[in-house]
């Protein structure tokens, strides 16, 4: 009886497993984010259109590019929460915080993906500068952190390097890079170098688009873009495209109050399903 009650316990371990690879094999094949060092959100005003976060510029860029956070008039906080394809499993939890000095603006951002048996944490110190009434700079330094059962744990270094420039009122032009030289984890993973150009057009006070390419070394090219539309001065509504498996999205926003902004997006991939999302914005 007790053997057979051993076997079971093994049978059940081993079918755990397999599922558990099976989704993150599922996951890798689907998505870009999955790469190691990529997992942290775009907060849920960019992924309610269409995962466009590159040209952000406010709270949001400390998940997106870093020279946008020159944006926050003071002191900014936000946090984003994202449960990819509605699995708990894949949920990430995302952390920001934003001060604006003399000497530029500093940030900080954590971010954590995963579940019991797989774990990707970062965690970055951001720094932006305006070089020019047009130019804006940001770099950011990363330490990345990979966990899995049975396998240990191992931590890395990274860093990234954004730019904004202002051509007009109406138009910005954005460019990141994430990790411009490899980093190896192990003998047989490395951390991919992400690549993304994108603008932020507004036309008018009432509508915002925005669109990007989206480049990781030796994988597609994927192009992003979604339109906001202020319904009334504090209510937006978004929309948003993305051409990774045909996903598309929809988000509102809302403003309490100057210093207080909730967002909440939903996105739908042909294969994987739904991915819901908020996000939560004090502004000092």
């Amino acid at each position: 009886m007790n053997y057979n009650i051993l076997n079971k316990m093994s049978y059940l371990q081993i079918m755990k497993a397999k599922f558990i690879g099976l989704l993150c094999l599922l996951f890798l094949s689907y998505t870009s984010y999955s790469q190691l060092g990529l997992n942290s959100s775009e907060g849920a005003k960019a992924l309610g259109m269409g995962g466009s976060g590159v040209a952000l510029t406010g709270a949001y860029s400390i998940f997106n590019n870093q020279a946008g956070i020159l944006e926050v008039e003071n002191i900014a906080v936000v946090l984003d929460i994202q449960r990819r394809f509605s699995l708990a499993d894949l949920s990430t939890v995302s952390a920001g915080i934003i001060k604006n000095t003399k000497l530029g603006s500093f940030g900080l951002m954590l971010s954590n993906y995963g579940f019991e048996s797989y774990t990707d944490q970062k965690i970055g110190l951001a720094y932006a500068k305006k070089l020019t009434d047009i130019l804006s700079v940001g770099a950011q330094f990363n330490i990345l952190q990979l966990r899995i059962d049975n396998f240990g744990s191992t931590t890395k270094p990274n860093f990234e390097l954004g730019l904004i420039a202002k051509l007009s009122e109406e138009l910005n032009l954005a460019a990141h890079i994430i990790n411009p030289i490899g980093t190896s984890v192990t003998d047989n993973t490395n951390v991919d170098s992400r690549f993304r150009l994108g603008i932020n057009y507004q036309p008018s006070s009432k509508v915002e688009i925005l669109a990007e390419a989206d480049k990781i070394l030796d994988g597609n090219m994927t192009f992003r873009a979604g339109i906001q539309y202020a319904l009334i001065s504090s209510l937006y509504l978004r929309s948003g495209y993305s051409t990774n498996s045909g996903s598309f999205s929809f988000g509102l926003g809302y403003e309490f109050s100057s210093s207080f902004h909730f967002d909440a997006a939903y996105s739908y991939h042909q294969q994987l399903g739904y991915t819901p999302g908020i996000s939560i914005i004090w502004n000092k």
